[in-house]
């Protein structure tokens, strides 16, 4: 991870700020885009690594990660930047729909204006959706644990906990598996990561 200045980086946290709607796939991917790609602040495996904390811990995990990759590049001040500016669009946003509703009501000008939104955010979620899929699951058991998490919690309503708790037994079971083939073919097996 390289660092840059802090003014820098405050920079890149206004831009992150100003492109974070859509909830928070698009909210993660625009993190990734800007400190992974672009910035090369963070790597690849840094980032999902911390992205997968940041989705065990309760609250919203967009912040966090944004919270998390500001306090790595700059301590607690950058923490506190980066997750002061990611939240400060939203809150601006809520505070002008408060006041044009309590202003106005129940426009129906407001009305079709949210509901032309609507597809056009879902369009963007998916986009982001679709690229952290091809970073983060990269083979066939990525690919199989994540469709039955889905699965699991669309069609069986199976809490979440539960959902996380079996896809890292499975995880760990692929692992165990992934090492002990080049083992039983005569290979060396690499150091596990810690």
């Amino acid at each position: 991870m390289s660092q840059p200045p802090f003014r820098d980086a405050t920079r890149a946290w206004v831009r992150v700020a100003a492109q974070s709607f859509g909830g928070p796939a698009g909210q993660i991917a625009v993190i990734h885009r800007i400190a992974v790609e672009e910035k090369g602040w963070v790597k690849e495996d840094g980032f999902l690594q911390a992205l997968g904390y940041c989705m065990l811990l309760p609250g919203p995990e967009a912040q966090q990660l944004a919270t998390y990759v500001g306090w790595k590049l700059h301590g607690v001040r950058g923490g506190l930047v980066a997750g002061g500016l990611f939240i400060l669009p939203g809150f601006l946003s809520i505070l002008a729909l408060s006041l044009t509703y309590a202003r106005f009501g129940d426009a129906p000008a407001l009305t079709a204006l949210f509901y032309g939104l609507k597809p056009a955010v879902l369009a963007i979620v998916l986009q982001a959706v679709w690229r952290l899929r091809t970073r983060a699951l990269r083979d066939r058991p990525s690919l199989l644990i994540a469709g039955g998490a889905f699965v699991a919690m669309a069609a069986f309503a199976v809490p979440f906990p539960l959902v996380i708790l079996s896809a890292a037994v499975l995880g760990a079971l692929g692992l165990d598996r992934a090492e002990a083939a080049p083992a039983a073919a005569g290979e060396a097996v690499p150091p596990a990561r810690r």
